[in-house]
């Protein structure tokens, strides 16, 4: 017969599943990993530890969510504006670097919602308008070359008919 025992906090005192997964997101507001969580507080996996650390933030007031997601994203800053040197200050970019960073801004994107943004964003309507405004801008031009064309043919014709008497 199995019993399930209340896990300690590494210095031997007993933990609730309540206060366990609270420790857990303090840990993880610490910078602690999945991996350290899940062994300092006996979860079975860094998994197990994920999951108890977003039921906890699920919990968390929005105040307290605002102020985590704020602290996220300045980690992502920080950690993109050290690999950048590494690949604009280079002549060929350190291509482990450039996955970083494009995971870095994939997580960004994801913590922000920018990758759950509909049609209807403003997009579409967008390229419309440039698409129109490069089709105007084309005419204009073939009009002036029209233009300038006619205007040295003009100027050819008059020099050849011109006559001295």
């Amino acid at each position: 017969m199995t019993t399930n025992k209340p896990k300690t906090n590494g210095v031997g005192r007993r933990l609730t599943a309540a206060q366990r997964a609270d420790e857990a997101l303090q840990m993880r507001l610490r910078r602690h990993t999945y991996r350290e969580i899940a062994a300092a507080l006996g979860y079975s996996s860094p998994g197990n530890a994920y999951r108890a650390v977003e039921r906890e933030i699920a919990k968390v007031p929005r105040e307290h969510a605002k102020q985590l997601l704020t602290q996220e994203l300045e980690t992502l800053d920080a950690a993109q504006r050290r690999l950048m040197p590494l690949i604009f200050d280079r002549k060929t970019p350190d291509l482990w670097a450039v996955d970083r960073v494009l995971a870095i801004m994939d997580r960004r994107a994801r913590l922000m919602g920018l990758d759950k943004i509909g049609g209807d964003s403003g997009v579409d309507e967008f390229k419309v308008v440039l698409t129109a405004w490069a089709a105007t801008i084309a005419q204009q031009v073939e009009d002036e070359d029209k233009t300038a064309a006619r205007d040295r043919a003009q100027s050819t014709e008059g020099e050849g008919t011109h006559t001295d008497e």
